[in-house]
Protein backbone atom coordinates (compact mmCIF):
# COMPACT_ATOMS: atom_id res chain seq x y z
CA UNK A 1 0.00 0.00 0.00
CA UNK A 2 1.29 3.33 -0.58
CA UNK A 3 -0.22 6.82 0.18
CA UNK A 4 -0.91 9.57 -2.22
CA UNK A 5 -1.50 13.33 -2.05
CA UNK A 6 -4.22 14.78 -4.28
CA UNK A 7 -4.54 18.50 -4.62
CA UNK A 8 -6.88 19.34 -7.04
CA UNK A 9 -9.63 17.40 -9.56
CA UNK A 10 -9.52 13.79 -7.82
CA UNK A 11 -9.93 15.67 -4.29
CA UNK A 12 -13.22 14.37 -2.84
CA UNK A 13 -15.17 17.58 -3.75
CA UNK A 14 -13.11 17.44 -7.04
CA UNK A 15 -14.81 16.43 -11.07
CA UNK A 16 -12.43 13.67 -10.69
CA UNK A 17 -12.89 12.20 -7.36
CA UNK A 18 -15.11 9.49 -9.32
CA UNK A 19 -12.05 7.87 -10.27
CA UNK A 20 -10.57 7.12 -7.06
CA UNK A 21 -13.69 6.13 -5.74
CA UNK A 22 -13.98 3.52 -8.57
CA UNK A 23 -10.36 2.47 -8.11
CA UNK A 24 -11.53 1.86 -3.75
CA UNK A 25 -9.18 4.30 -3.01
CA UNK A 26 -9.16 4.87 0.91
CA UNK A 27 -9.19 8.79 2.55
CA UNK A 28 -6.79 8.90 5.09
CA UNK A 29 -6.49 12.53 6.08
CA UNK A 30 -6.61 16.07 5.04
CA UNK A 31 -2.87 17.45 4.75
CA UNK A 32 -0.56 19.68 3.20
CA UNK A 33 2.90 19.99 2.27
CA UNK A 34 5.54 19.97 4.92
CA UNK A 35 7.07 22.64 3.36
CA UNK A 36 5.80 25.79 0.82
CA UNK A 37 5.84 24.71 -2.49
CA UNK A 38 4.40 26.21 -6.23
CA UNK A 39 0.98 25.23 -7.00
CA UNK A 40 -0.38 26.91 -10.02
CA UNK A 41 -4.46 26.35 -12.10
CA UNK A 42 -3.41 25.15 -15.61
CA UNK A 43 -7.28 25.81 -16.58
CA UNK A 44 -8.58 21.84 -16.41
CA UNK A 45 -6.62 21.08 -13.43
CA UNK A 46 -3.96 22.40 -10.75
CA UNK A 47 -0.09 21.37 -11.20
CA UNK A 48 2.34 21.31 -7.95
CA UNK A 49 5.51 22.75 -9.57
CA UNK A 50 8.79 20.73 -9.02
CA UNK A 51 10.87 24.02 -8.70
CA UNK A 52 10.26 25.74 -5.23
CA UNK A 53 11.11 29.50 -6.99
CA UNK A 54 8.41 31.63 -5.42
CA UNK A 55 7.07 28.80 -2.59
CA UNK A 56 4.59 30.82 -1.11
CA UNK A 57 3.00 28.34 0.71
CA UNK A 58 2.24 24.86 1.90
CA UNK A 59 -0.30 23.17 -0.51
CA UNK A 60 -3.46 21.93 1.12
CA UNK A 61 -4.63 18.09 -0.03
CA UNK A 62 -5.88 15.18 0.55
CA UNK A 63 -4.21 11.90 1.39
CA UNK A 64 -5.50 8.74 0.58
CA UNK A 65 -3.94 5.09 0.55
CA UNK A 66 -3.41 3.14 -2.52
CA UNK A 67 -2.53 -0.60 -3.79
CA UNK A 68 0.16 -1.08 -6.26
CA UNK A 69 -2.71 -1.64 -9.17
CA UNK A 70 -4.49 1.89 -8.20
CA UNK A 71 -1.10 3.40 -8.74
CA UNK A 72 -0.99 2.03 -12.27
CA UNK A 73 -4.26 3.32 -13.27
CA UNK A 74 -3.53 6.67 -11.42
CA UNK A 75 -0.65 7.16 -13.40
CA UNK A 76 -2.44 6.80 -16.34
CA UNK A 77 -4.97 8.80 -15.60
CA UNK A 78 -2.66 11.84 -14.45
CA UNK A 79 -0.43 11.03 -17.74
CA UNK A 80 2.64 10.01 -15.89
CA UNK A 81 5.56 10.36 -16.79
CA UNK A 82 4.92 12.66 -19.47
CA UNK A 83 2.87 15.30 -18.19
CA UNK A 84 3.11 14.74 -14.34
CA UNK A 85 5.65 12.04 -12.48
CA UNK A 86 4.95 10.93 -9.03
CA UNK A 87 7.65 11.91 -6.52
CA UNK A 88 7.57 11.38 -2.95
CA UNK A 89 7.03 14.51 -0.50
CA UNK A 90 6.97 15.10 3.29
CA UNK A 91 3.39 16.38 4.39
CA UNK A 92 1.41 17.21 7.90
CA UNK A 93 -1.74 15.93 8.36
CA UNK A 94 -4.38 17.83 9.98
CA UNK A 95 -4.04 16.20 13.39
CA UNK A 96 -0.31 17.34 12.98
CA UNK A 97 1.50 13.79 11.97
CA UNK A 98 4.29 13.78 9.88
CA UNK A 99 4.16 11.41 6.76
CA UNK A 100 5.66 10.41 3.71
CA UNK A 101 3.72 10.35 0.48
CA UNK A 102 3.97 10.12 -3.47
CA UNK A 103 2.60 13.74 -5.14
CA UNK A 104 2.17 14.17 -8.93
CA UNK A 105 4.66 17.13 -9.86
CA UNK A 106 4.17 18.65 -13.21
CA UNK A 107 6.73 17.12 -15.35
CA UNK A 108 6.68 20.14 -18.07
CA UNK A 109 7.27 23.52 -18.10
CA UNK A 110 4.12 25.36 -16.75
CA UNK A 111 2.41 27.10 -19.52
CA UNK A 112 2.96 31.08 -20.04
CA UNK A 113 -0.99 31.20 -19.06
CA UNK A 114 -0.91 29.04 -15.62
CA UNK A 115 -1.63 31.36 -12.83
CA UNK A 116 -0.46 30.85 -9.61
CA UNK A 117 -2.13 29.76 -6.36
CA UNK A 118 -0.64 31.78 -4.02
CA UNK A 119 -2.50 30.68 -0.94
CA UNK A 120 -1.78 26.97 -2.20
CA UNK A 121 -5.62 25.96 -2.31
CA UNK A 122 -7.05 25.27 -5.15
CA UNK A 123 -11.08 25.19 -4.19
CA UNK A 124 -12.22 25.03 -8.39
CA UNK A 125 -14.25 21.82 -9.21
CA UNK A 126 -11.81 21.31 -12.15
CA UNK A 127 -12.73 19.51 -15.37
CA UNK A 128 -13.99 15.99 -15.50
CA UNK A 129 -11.80 14.11 -17.65
CA UNK A 130 -13.03 10.58 -19.50
CA UNK A 131 -9.86 9.29 -20.18
CA UNK A 132 -6.83 11.21 -18.05
CA UNK A 133 -4.97 14.20 -18.63
CA UNK A 134 -2.39 14.84 -21.47
CA UNK A 135 0.09 17.24 -22.32
CA UNK A 136 -2.25 18.60 -25.15
CA UNK A 137 -4.38 19.82 -22.41
CA UNK A 138 -2.10 22.80 -21.61
CA UNK A 139 -2.49 24.32 -24.93
CA UNK A 140 -5.95 24.31 -24.31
Amino acid sequence: MALLFFYGTLKRDGANHGVLVDLGARFVADATTAMPRVLVDLGPYPALLASLEGATSRIHGELFEVDDEMLDALDEFEGAPDLYRRERLAFRTADGKNVDAFAYVLALPPPAHARHIADGRYVARGVALPNGATPEQLDE
